[in-house]
């Protein structure tokens, strides 16, 4: 079965307007340990994880809570595996041509919060509590002032799953 997409384009004032991205599902074994990872580093800074019947749902919603104790240092590689699998389509008038992102392709912090939160939604199959998003439950898609999503599939791809790396 093919990985999972979602494209989302910004329709918020600023310097992102109009610019579209590409979320494509990490595959099952990267994402497992990118999990593992982040329990670890919760659990070794104190953190009491939620027992597992609680619920997906409930242990990303402790996730977004629990990253206040945790380092930068840690957090990054995290953060920048979620990176990996963003695109940008660079221009609206060839929507399927898409390239991995390159500094300066999002130039608004709110964007980059959007785009990992759309991350979090498309790898748990729900959205995170956001009083300014509803989700439509007949396209299971999601719809804001900031943006706008549609689900799809994307073909899988022969490209190797790069690394996060740290300096």
């Amino acid at each position: 079965m093919a990985l999972k997409t979602s494209r989302i384009t910004i329709t918020a004032e600023g310097r992102d307007q109009g610019k579209t991205f590409e979320i494509t599902e990490m595959p099952a074994l990267p994402l497992e340990r990118m999990a593992y990872r982040a329990i670890l580093i919760l659990t070794r800074n104190g953190a009491d994880i939620p027992d597992v019947k609680a619920g997906m749902a409930s242990i990303v919603a402790y996730g977004y809570q629990s990253l206040m104790h945790m380092s930068i240092d840690e957090v990054t590689p995290l953060l920048d595996e979620m990176l990996i699998g963003i695109k940008i389509c660079p221009d609206p008038r060839h929507p399927s041509v898409v390239r991995y992102m390159v500094d300066g392709d999002v130039e608004e912090v709110t964007t980059l919060f959007r785009l990992r939160m759309e991350w979090v939604t498309l790898h748990t199959g729900f959205s995170m509590p956001d009083a300014h998003l509803t989700s439509d439950s007949t396209t299971g898609s999601l719809d804001s002032s900031h943006m706008k999503t549609s689900h799809g599939h994307a073909q899988t791809s022969s490209r190797p799953v790069r690394r996060a790396t740290s300096s």
